[in-house]
């Protein structure tokens, strides 16, 4: 094995007498490096902007997630013991959500009317992103009271705390059935004041309403361990995957336990396919890049014939010479690889520090000025055996050439 790797070492870094081979050679490792750097860039941009959206819901969305796969809601009592005796959870909360019309004089929204009991603010930390006025719902005098999300607020145009108009709720009646004769003894409705309104994400900000959760029971008239959700904070340095994985064992496939990202699933869906779809593409590049080497190794087994015939001589066989040629072609694809993982991770690490690529246009209408990066150490390393696998394929064919005619 020494006396291949020594061969090949000299055939892959001593000059060619033919300088065509020279230029091919040098043609396949820059391309190779671009293609390796601008692989690791792009997917340390898609983490960045994976851990951008992470944090834009974390306001909103809990660490950990339990919902039901087969109804609308599930028995907190029966489940309880699951959250409540392990020593990872920092807190959790109970929700109730139900869809419904939501009215402000003349104006009216679809949104989605969420129950929280007094630990969701503690889970999300939803009252330190109030735009307006204040989090809670009650007064001292036995009011009821709502947090609007900003966009649905400026929609059905809500004034904060004022008595005289509010906003009306109008949702089924659980368990009613609809009546054309009279339809509105199938419905359930409440009038709420607007205690304030809170920005988290446009997308939530433009659906959700919160009301309190004994309100919002006594509204649909639901048992009061019926719960949709149950949102959870873990304690720092707790890793979220794991929990998911041991709770979804236990509490089997009527049950869903979901960190932030599958949460919002379709944004999660998105993610993940244009990040692997644009991997695919850059490394369909780098394949082409390395077709060059098929080339410049062909050619190099010519100019190899009399030394190709000193080594047969010498007792190499056939094996020992495909051996040569393989690892001399592969070691372009090698050092071209790790050239472009250190530059792709360096121009990571720079955007990263310094923000020298900016979004473009108006600042003020982006969240961050400049593009998100994170460089993942698993994407560097399925980068470079990703390359190598190509470059080991590109030589497989000359090199098996060579061992033919020896």
């Amino acid at each position: 094995m020494r006396f291949i790797i020594l061969i090949a070492r000299r055939y892959l870094f001593a000059g060619r007498k033919t300088h065509f081979v020279n230029l091919i050679t040098g043609v396949s490792f820059l391309g190779v490096f671009a293609g390796t750097a601008a692989l690791v860039v792009v997917l340390s941009v898609y983490n960045g902007l994976e851990d951008l959206t992470r944090s834009m819901y974390s306001h909103f969305h809990p660490e950990l997630l339990i919902r039901s796969k087969v109804g609308k809601y599930l028995n907190s009592d029966s489940l309880s013991s699951m959250w409540t005796s392990d020593h990872r959870i920092a807190t959790y909360a109970y929700t109730l959500e139900e869809n419904a019309l939501v009215r402000c004089k003349n104006q009216e929204e679809v949104a989605i009317l969420k129950g929280v009991d007094d630990q969701f603010a503690d889970v999300t930390q939803i009252g330190q992103n109030m735009s307006y006025g204040t989090y809670g719902f009650f007064d001292d005098y036995g009011m009821n009271y709502g947090v609007v999300g900003q966009e649905l607020g400026a929609q059905l145009q809500v004034k904060l705390q004022d008595v005289q108009t509010g906003i009306e709720v109008i949702l089924p009646r659980r368990g009613a059935s609809f009546d054309p004769v009279n339809p509105e003894k199938s419905l359930a409705r409440a009038h709420l004041l607007v205690a304030g309104l809170f920005n988290v994400q446009p997308e939530i900000n433009r659906k959700y309403v919160l009301v309190s959760k004994e309100w919002m029971h006594e509204l649909i008239q639901v048992p009061k361990a019926w719960c949709s959700r149950v949102e959870i904070r873990l304690k720092p340095g707790v890793d979220p995957d794991d929990i998911m994985a041991e709770w979804g064992r236990k509490l089997g496939p009527e049950f869903e336990v979901a960190d932030r990202m599958r949460q919002e699933q379709a944004v999660y869906k998105i993610f993940q396919s244009e990040k692997w779809w644009t991997f695919a593409l850059l490394l369909l590049i780098v394949a082409v890049a390395s077709l060059s080497l098929i080339g410049s190794l062909s050619m190099l087994v010519l100019e190899k014939q009399q030394e190709i015939k000193v080594l047969r001589l010498m007792g190499a066989d056939r094996r020992k010479i495909t051996g040569i040629f393989l690892l001399s072609g592969s070691g372009v694809s090698v050092l071209g690889a790790l050239a472009g993982v250190a530059a792709g991770a360096s121009l990571a690490w720079m955007q990263m520090k310094f923000g020298w690529l900016k979004l473009g246009g108006d600042s003020a209408q982006f969240i961050v000025d400049s593009y998100p990066v994170r460089v993942a150490a698993t994407d560097m390393m399925i980068v470079f055996l990703s390359v190598v696998a190509i470059g080991l394929l590109s030589s497989l064919y000359p090199a098996i050439q060579a061992g033919k005619d020896a």
